[in-house]
């Protein structure tokens, strides 16, 4: 971690993150041991709730585009400030700003794409619960192409907003 500024390696270190594929830095903070039955899901059974941290930094100052099948609720937890897009089915392409003197935290309903940056500061911290919990199996990453034929105004945002760029 020698090119990472030392406040963000403190971080890092303190909270045991490591990196995520989406981009940024996450660690996995509670999985409940209640099960709950998902029949739409793929393997059907999921925890009743799990919880991260998620940071981004400026060595990684963006989350991909992705969504998720459950219910995601952000909590911004300190540093800089984040902005997020989020993309409904519907096609509304929507901001939402975390941080000291904005939202501190935020819903992002299953099925809704959404992406992060990292817009001040040298790093930026949300937890994030999750319920039904996270699985793989229920996230997707977006491919750019396929959201602009839901909203053109994707074209315009920056193309490390997503996987293939």
């Amino acid at each position: 971690m020698a090119s990472i500024p030392a406040s963000v390696r403190q971080v890092i270190e303190t909270h045991n993150l490591i990196s995520h594929d989406e981009g940024g830095w996450f660690r996995e903070t509670y999985r409940s041991p209640e099960m709950v039955e998902c029949v739409d899901r793929d393997g059907s059974t999921r925890p009743l709730l799990t919880t991260i941290h998620y940071m981004l930094d400026c060595t990684k100052p963006r989350g991909l585009f992705h969504r998720n099948k459950s219910d995601i609720v952000h909590f911004y937890e300190g540093g800089g400030t984040l902005r997020y897009l989020t993309l409904t089915p519907e096609g509304l392409l929507q901001e939402t700003i975390l941080g000291e003197g904005h939202k501190r935290q935020f819903l992002v309903k299953g099925g809704t794409w959404k992406a992060s940056e990292l817009i001040q500061g040298e790093w930026g911290m949300v937890g994030e619960a999750v319920s039904p919990g996270f699985d793989y199996r229920d996230r997707e990453i977006a491919d750019r192409n396929a959201l602009i034929k839901i909203n053109a105004e994707i074209s315009d945002l920056p193309a490390e907003l997503f996987a293939t760029h």
